[in-house]
C-alpha cells in the first residue's frame, strides 16, 4: 500500500485550518454518518481529557487524518467497535504502551514509528499533537498529551488496517 504523500496532508491540514464553525461540523457530521463508531471511540476518549481545548484540537486533527484516508479512493463500510477496539490493542501492544507508565513520550513515538508506515501522518499527529515546529504543544498534564497522540494514531492505524484489507500491505 502506498504511504500517503505529504502534499495530501497539506492540503489537508491547508484546508481544515480555512473552514469556519458551521463548515467543521457540516463536515464532522458527514464523517460521523461514514464512520460512527470509529467518531464514537474518538469521543469515549476524549472524555478521559481534563482539558477541553485537547479535544478541540484534536477534532481537527482527526479530520484531517480521516480525509487523507480518503485519497486511496476506497469507500469503507463502518468499522466495528470490535475492530476499532482490537487495532487498538493491537497498536498498544506492538508499542510497548502497556498503560503502566514509566516510559517517555519519544520512546513510545519511535516504537510507534517502526510499526506504522505511514510516516506523514505521525509527523502530522507529532506536530499538532506533541510539538508544533520546534515549540513543544502545552497541556495541563502529561496524561492528556498521551491521551491525545495514542488516540489519534490508533484511529490511523485502524483505518490503515481496514485500507489494507482492499488493497494489501505493501507501501512504496
Amino acid at each position: 500500500m502506498e504511504a500517503i504523500p505529504k502534499e495530501v496532508i497539506d492540503m489537508a491540514e491547508d484546508f481544515f485550518l480555512h473552514l469556519n464553525d458551521r463548515e467543521k461540523k457540516n463536515i464532522i457530521d458527514q464523517f460521523i454518518k461514514e464512520q460512527p463508531h470509529l467518531w464514537g471511540y474518538f469521543k469515549y476518549m476524549m472524555k478521559l481529557n481534563k482539558s477541553k481545548k485537547v479535544e478541540a484540537n484534536c477534532e481537527i486533527v482527526y479530520m484531517m487524518i480521516y480525509r487523507c484516508y480518503k485519497y486511496y479512493g476506497i469507500p469503507l463500510s463502518p468499522l466495528t467497535t470490535e475492530f476499532i477496539s482490537l487495532k487498538t490493542n493491537e497498536l498498544i501492544k506492538l508499542s510497548g504502551n502497556n498503560g503502566k507508565g514509566g516510559d517517555t513520550v519519544k520512546e513510545v513515538v519511535d516504537r510507534i514509528i517502526k510499526i506504522y508506515n505511514q510516516d506523514h501522518i505521525l509527523d502530522l499527529v507529532y506536530s499538532k499533537i506533541i510539538n508544533d515546529n520546534g515549540v513543544d504543544v502545552h497541556y495541563e498534564n502529561m496524561e492528556d498529551m498521551a491521551t491525545a497522540y495514542l488516540t489519534l494514531i490508533a484511529i490511523a492505524y485502524t483505518l490503515e488496517a481496514e485500507m489494507k484489507k482492499h488493497i494489501g500491505n505493501e507501501i512504496n
